[in-house]
């Protein structure tokens, strides 16, 4: 199978339903982690964590078939999720613990990495296309 197809399987059907649960949690935690920080979002961090550890599983699950071509982008982006996915546990963690600035800190740090998400997915999404379509 030529790189490209390799590279677009692994994209839309090993990792597609895994993000897709990701992005259907999302908007829990923004409706629910508020200033206030109710018991809701709790509830809401856990099921995005769930979903970011069920991708980063399927990167790592996969990872015999990711093409080099987007080899180094998906690297990266796999390094940025799991610290977002760090940034969450530590959120949890502060929930358990009844401590806020472990709440804080945590969703400040899950906060500054996903900003570099949507750059992650554009280099992944270039470098697909430098990836060769035949045999």
């Amino acid at each position: 199978m030529p790189d490209y197809e390799r590279a677009d399987r692994f994209l839309n059907v090993d990792l597609l339903p895994a993000l897709q649960e990701v992005n259907n949690a999302v908007p829990a935690v923004n409706k629910n982690c508020t200033s206030t920080l109710p018991p809701t979002c709790k509830d809401a961090l856990i099921t995005l964590n769930t979903a970011m550890i069920d991708l980063g599983n399927a990167i790592t699950n996969n990872q015999k078939d990711i093409p080099v071509c987007i080899g180094q982008a998906v690297s990266q982006f796999q390094n940025d999720w799991q610290t977002m996915e760090q940034g969450l546990s530590t959120a949890i963690q502060g929930f358990q613990q009844n401590n806020r600035s472990l709440i804080v800190d945590g969703l400040q740090r899950y906060a500054v990495v996903a900003q570099y998400m949507k750059p992650d997915v554009d280099r992944i999404n270039t470098a697909e296309q430098t990836c060769s379509k035949t045999l």
